[in-house]
């Protein structure tokens, strides 16, 4: 039986956070987990270089909250380490550091600068062979899953299961979505890297919060918890539920249920929270259709249809569209070009993973519905 622990944070005030993070760890019994000599890395989402106030990342208070308990409990070896997207280099992680506001957090942990990574084998039941891995989670001794929760294009949510897929190093990334460009293949990927990297916790900062377009490109929505639980499968169909959304909807929970990765039979420890009043707004990608005009019980035949014969690609809005070439960078079809400082997305190969709207400052790739043939 799962258990997760749940508290009530209504800002990121470093007390608060330090009283919460204590809850949940003696919750969880992690000081019967975690040992002295224990090489550890918290392993954030740092999709990006964003402010913290934009919920893009996880809030840097957050990890430090963290870091203080592991400090308290005598751990002295703490990487901070994360593979943002785009390419690995220590000059990057440098930049998304200081605009994510990490980099006060060198003084309590070691900022991660080494973008090495090997292969690391899965196991032979899975349908994926092998992971490429970056250094600081493959030679960790325990891994503390820190993620954001937030909508996703591609995947719905994006909590402590997707936030996992930020392991794999750089430009590999892109490579993963072009091996697996089926949505459900895509799902049991991430699956099996949770499986692979085996985070010893996983916590949430669900306090301030990101729905529509998501991961990236939504907006702000306080929700006001974090959330910790040893099992990141189950506490993702929880989260999806905090967030007003039926988990059965998300492939990769759907999957992980299929697959018996989820028990729903969970204990909730500290506060009791109810899902949103308000549900989060889907990312247009899951919203783009006419079914809430339908009478409730034509919805999901309907919506399901639509999913079967419609088809979400990415559109330029060139009016906003700056010419950076973050989208044509992270495209793993290579099918985006940048044309008089303007880009352009050539739809024939396109497998609607949405790593372009993922990565656009400028919030300038839409989403449109085309008839599959």
């Amino acid at each position: 039986m799962p258990v997760i622990s749940v508290m009530k944070n209504d800002n990121y005030s470093p007390e608060e956070l330090d009283a919460s993070i204590a809850a949940h760890f003696e919750a969880l019994g992690l000081k019967s987990l975690i040992k002295p000599d224990m090489r550890v890395t918290v392993k954030p989402n740092l999709l990006t270089g964003r402010k913290p106030d934009a919920a893009v990342t996880t809030h840097p208070e957050l990890i430090a909250a963290i870091v203080r308990w592991l400090r308290g409990i005598c751990v002295s070896d703490i990487t901070i380490a994360d593979s943002p997207s785009g390419i690995y280099t220590a000059a990057a992680l440098k930049g998304v550091y200081a605009a994510s506001g990490y980099a006060k957090l060198g003084g309590l942990a070691t900022l991660n600068y080494d973008c090495g990574y090997a292969e690391v084998s899965c196991d032979p039941e899975f349908r994926i062979r092998s992971f490429n891995i970056i250094d600081p989670i493959r030679n960790s001794d325990f891994v503390i899953n820190a993620c954001k929760l937030k909508t996703h294009a591609m995947t719905g949510i994006s909590a402590g299961i997707k936030n996992l897929f930020g392991v794999i190093p750089g430009l590999l990334k892109p490579e993963m979505h072009y091996r697996n460009p089926n949505h459900d293949d895509f799902a049991g990927m991430l699956l099996e890297l949770a499986r692979t990297v085996n985070p010893g916790v996983t916590v949430i900062d669900a306090i301030d919060c990101m729905e529509g377009n998501g991961p990236s490109g939504g907006t702000l929505k306080h929700v006001g918890l974090t959330m910790a639980s040893l099992d990141v499968f189950s506490q993702d169909w929880y989260a999806a539920t905090i967030m007003g959304m039926d988990p059965k909807n998300v492939p990769m929970l759907r999957l992980a249920k299929e697959r018996k990765l989820i028990d729903t039979n969970i204990t909730i420890v500290g506060y009791n929270a109810q899902p949103c009043e308000k549900p989060f707004i889907l990312p247009d990608t899951k919203s783009i259709d006419f079914t809430g005009y339908l009478p409730r019980f034509m919805r999901r035949g309907t919506a399901a249809f639509l999913d079967r014969i419609l088809r979400p690609i990415p559109s330029v809005d060139v009016s906003k569209c700056v010419g950076c070439g973050k989208c044509a960078e992270s495209c793993p079809r290579h099918i985006i070009n940048i044309e008089n400082k303007k880009a352009s997305i050539s739809r024939k190969n396109c497998i609607s993973c949405f790593c372009c709207q993922e990565m656009c400052p400028a919030h300038a790739i839409n989403v449109k519905r085309k008839i599959k043939f």
